[in-house]
């Protein structure tokens, strides 16, 4: 179901690099029968020893980039990149909230005790505009809302803020948990599930998206992170 993701990594790349931006890239080539990343080390490997290795070597890959992007920007942004398989043509944002969740009413989204469980509850806590919880998930600047701007579907966003319970939503998982400022710090996540009609199935879609999600996480960037976003080797 994750046909062409590492394809799509890897245009998404070329086309930051053409706006001269250059994120850190990790990609998984193991088939999750063998190892699969976004568990935790145990479920993920099964006891084999070679898959471990694999495990350590992507793990620690992440966790030595992300040590690298608070040094020298204080903050930043994980995206965790997969493919989807359900019949909703697409893409999933997921930031560790369920759709019921997703649903609740602002006062409730925007409360303590759901910030708590975010994927974002650093970037909540300080954004330069002081967005709320909800605007940051389906407002006008949020992930999503820029991302359907550009031409492709997102949920949760401004004109599909909750996805049904019968969607089979992805809300996020391992990496996402691990590598958010839902344990601490100041490095956001996200959980990027891509449709493959019409985005992952051809190069010439898949180039589009591209083009799409780099103008979206500029613009996702400058509007809640940096007013330009700073350029470091």
């Amino acid at each position: 179901m994750d046909e062409f993701t590492i394809e799509l990594a890897q245009t998404i790349m070329d086309e930051f690099a053409k706006a001269g931006q250059k994120p850190y890239l990790i990609i998984n080539k193991m088939h999750r029968s063998k190892m699969d990343a976004n568990r935790n080390r145990e479920d993920a490997t099964c006891g084999d020893k070679n898959a471990q290795a694999v495990w350590d070597l992507f793990h620690g890959q992440i966790q030595n980039s992300m040590v690298s992007i608070s040094t020298k920007f204080q903050k930043g942004l994980f995206i965790d990149l997969h493919g989807h398989g359900n019949p909703k043509q697409r893409v999933e944002l997921g930031y560790l909230l369920y759709e019921d969740e997703l649903g609740l009413p602002d006062a409730t989204l925007n409360s303590p005790a759901l910030l708590e469980v975010s994927s974002i509850r650093n970037l909540v806590k300080d954004n330069p505009a002081g967005a709320s919880h909800t605007d940051i998930l389906k407002g006008d600047n949020a992930f999503g809302t820029l991302l359907d701007q550009a031409g492709f579907a997102a949920v949760p966003s401004s004109v599909d803020p909750v996805p049904l319970a019968s969607d089979n939503y992805f809300s996020g998982g391992y990496n996402t948990v691990n590598y958010s400022s839902f344990k601490g710090g100041t490095i956001d996540g996200i959980q990027v599930e891509c449709n493959r009609t019409g985005l992952r199935d051809t190069a010439e879609n898949r180039q589009a998206f591209a083009v799409a999600f780099v103008s979206t996480a500029i613009a996702y960037l400058e509007a809640h992170y940096f007013n330009e976003i700073p350029v470091k080797n």
